[in-house]
């Protein structure tokens, strides 16, 4: 083209000097040059302040494979979803990503921002044609062929930034990549709801949910399984914020921090406890627990058959633990949520391939609640064992207390719970950090109690002694206030004053029925105690009740402590205490404080070295001091003998054994001479 356009141009020229140049023709109209084509702007180069979303976490849920599931990454152990803990949903094939669901969170926290928008880059103007200067009107002359004219260039389409939102200020990267780094090392929870469908099963009618405590040991993030095999990996979160005595309702806040991680890091050792068991029992590996077993990439045992059966317990367990949560909840005006999963031997039983019929259903919660204006503030602690759940979703009792051969609870809560244990306990303890100002050597403790047990005439369950063949159920609500401090360099002294209800030796099978029918019982207790020279224990005890209507022993007691435990003060009932008559030497000022057909009770008992009684002596010390009398037994006091001694018989024989023990004869405790 540029030939041609060289040869043109020599055309012109020499037709223009044949015909004379200059000579009386006028030269031809320039012809005018078009405005150069603007350069493109180039797409702008994204900063390096932009914030950039990259997947951190994938993987499948499954029974079948779940469409639908919510799973969420649970940062603060309590395996409940809470305000600010991030969540993805599974697709068609169960399939999970996290990728960009937690730019909320980090807005939230200050760590992005916006990222500004960029001004559009406007078009070029052309440059304005010249007009052309008027020319004397040439000789006819063969019109030169014109150039082509140019295509328009277009409009350069602005490249995308990648990304709306950039970092706040320096280091908010680094503090967002270990938020990631956090969530890649906390347990995952796939909350199923009803309406998700299962490819195996069909839509879900029933919702439950499944939980992966720990990926750390995974080897990859992308290859991670939450499945019914991995909830027997669940009871590591429990037994962890159990053992440690940790606050079960850690905020989120808290989920990453160092705290967090010290949790995480016990959860897996937990983890590797379970793992260890079932490679020893069934050889299954955490990379078993955590493959597609649908896909066969799994070993023989775990098969999608036993999935299917632990899933069937599964929405009764998430049943229980939503209900007791919300009922809970109202009680303390937070969230609580405690802890359900599979035993052991009912799991043992599925992968042996045995018939289930029910399984254990033993659960715990911990809980701290605020701090008062006084600095007090309390910790509940639950825990339950005994119970079973049948695969109708019935709440099966360990053993009927009314006597029939069958029963069943068909609502969830802490009553059925409570009622259907061997052994239920929910114990608020209130605590002070600061001593009480007065009484800094005393070590107080203060308690509310609901309990249900069945106890043996030889010990509490889990006792060596504990005797199955000779129970009986005893339902207590009770509150309680105690404290030991030194008495001398052996010996210590204790108090306790105990106040509600105990139903004792009782064959109804709903507890909740017997309260409000009879006043409430107070106890006092008064303790003295010290180990011998033949490593024995010997103790003093004096203990002083009320009935119904009857004179209190204590001007400052407290009772209601759960109802008034924004203002509740032990200091006036310690300050008593100070003072209060406690020995036996004491007892004709305690007499006073008996009413006609009432008493008081002075055990001397001596224990040996694993705590077993070897013998004990009462002495009964009645409102007329002639009708007091001595008593004794042997062991674990199933059989009193009464010696048939009175008055001050009574009391010489007593004092006699209290001044044959080693430690506590002293004249402060028993008295120079008899009372």
């Amino acid at each position: 083209m540029k030939k041609l356009n060289n040869f043109y141009s020599i055309v012109a020229i020499a037709l223009l000097t044949a015909c004379g140049g200059g000579g009386g023709g006028s030269a031809p109209a320039p012809i005018p040059t078009p405005a150069p084509t603007p350069a493109p702007t180039p797409a702008p180069t994204p900063s390096s302040n932009i914030y950039e979303p990259e997947e951190f976490l994938r993987g499948k849920v499954i029974d079948g494979y779940i469409e639908g599931a919510n799973v969420f990454i649970d940062e603060n152990f309590n395996l409940f979803q809470d305000e600010g803990e991030i969540l993805a949903t599974t697709g068609s094939n169960g399939t999970f990503v996290f990728v960009d669901q937690a730019i909320d969170r980090f807005v939230n926290l200050g760590l992005l921002v916006p990222a500004p928008t960029p001004e559009p880059t406007p078009a070029p103007s052309p440059e304005p044609t010249p007009e052309p200067t008027p020319e004397p009107t040439p000789e006819p002359t063969p019109e030169p062929t014109p150039e082509p004219t140019p295509e328009p260039t277009p409009e350069p389409t602005p490249a995308p930034i990648y990304g709306s939102y950039q970092y706040a200020f320096d280091g908010a990267e680094e503090q967002i990549d270990g938020l990631i780094q956090c969530w890649q090392n906390r347990s995952i929870v796939a909350s199923v709801p009803i309406g998700a469908v299962d490819t195996s099963n069909g839509f879900v009618s029933k919702a439950f949910d499944m939980v992966l405590p720990s990926i750390r040991t995974s080897g990859s993030s992308d290859s991670i399984i939450i499945s019914p095999f991995t909830n027997f990996l669940s009871p590591a979160i429990e037994e962890t914020i159990r053992s440690e005595g940790l606050d079960q309702n850690l905020t989120v806040a808290d989920g990453c921090t160092a705290l967090g991680d010290s949790i995480q890091e016990k959860v897996d050792d937990k983890v590797d406890e379970i793992i260890a068991e079932l490679d020893s029992l069934f050889g299954i590996n955490y990379y078993d627990l955590v493959s597609d077993f649908i896909a066969g990439q799994t070993n023989d045992v775990l098969t999608e058959e036993k999935a299917i059966i632990i899933a069937r317990w599964l929405p009764f367990l998430t049943s229980l633990k939503l209900d007791i949560s919300d009922e809970m909840t109202a009680t303390f005006n937070e969230r609580v949520v405690p802890y359900f999963s599979m035993d052991e031997e009912s799991r043992n039983r599925i992968l042996s391939d045995e018939t289930l019929e029910d399984i254990a259903l033993d659960f715990s919660s911990y809980y701290v609640g605020p701090t008062n204006s006084s600095g007090w503030y309390y910790d509940q602690n639950i825990f339950s064992y005994g119970a079973k759940l049948n695969l109708s979703g019935q709440v099966v009792p360990w053993k009927c207390a009314d006597g029939s051969e069958s029963c069943l609870f068909t609502s969830y809560g802490l009553d059925s719970i409570y009622n259907s244990s061997i052994w239920y306990m929910n114990r608020r303890s209130f605590r002070n950090d600061n001593a009480i100002s007065g009484h800094e050597n005393k070590l107080l403790e203060v308690y509310v109690e609901d309990e249900s047990r069945w106890i043996s005439n030889t010990g509490f369950p889990g006792d060596p002694l504990y005797d199955e063949n000779s129970l009986r159920r005893d339902c207590l609500t009770k509150e309680e206030i105690r404290y030991v401090e030194p008495f001398n360099d052996d010996i210590t002294f204790r108090f306790t004053f105990n106040y509600g209800f105990n139903n004792i030796n009782i064959n109804v099978l709903d507890c909740r029925t017997l309260e409000g029918i009879e006043d409430p019982l107070d106890l006092t207790f008064l303790e003295h105690y010290a180990q011998n020279s033949a490593n024995q224990t010997e103790e003093l005890m004096i203990q002083m009740s009320s009935g119904p209507n009857e004179l209190v022993h204590l001007d400052n007691e407290i009772i209601n402590i759960w109802e008034n435990r924004e203002t509740f003060d032990v200091a006036p009932l310690l300050n008593e205490i100070d003072d209060y008559p406690r020995t036996l030497k004491d007892i004709s000022t305690l007499r006073a404080k008996v009413q006609q057909d009432d008493y008081i009770s002075a055990y001397l008992t001596i224990r040996d070295s694993n705590g077993i009684p070897e013998y004990t002596y009462h002495l009964r010390v009645q409102a007329n001091e002639n009708d007091d009398s001595f008593w004794e037994t042997t062991g674990l006091g199933n059989d009193w003998v009464d010696s048939g001694l009175r008055g001050q018989e009574a009391r010489n024989s007593f004092h006699e054994k209290l001044k044959q023990t080693e430690k506590l004869n002293l004249d402060s405790i028993a008295g120079s001479s008899p009372p």
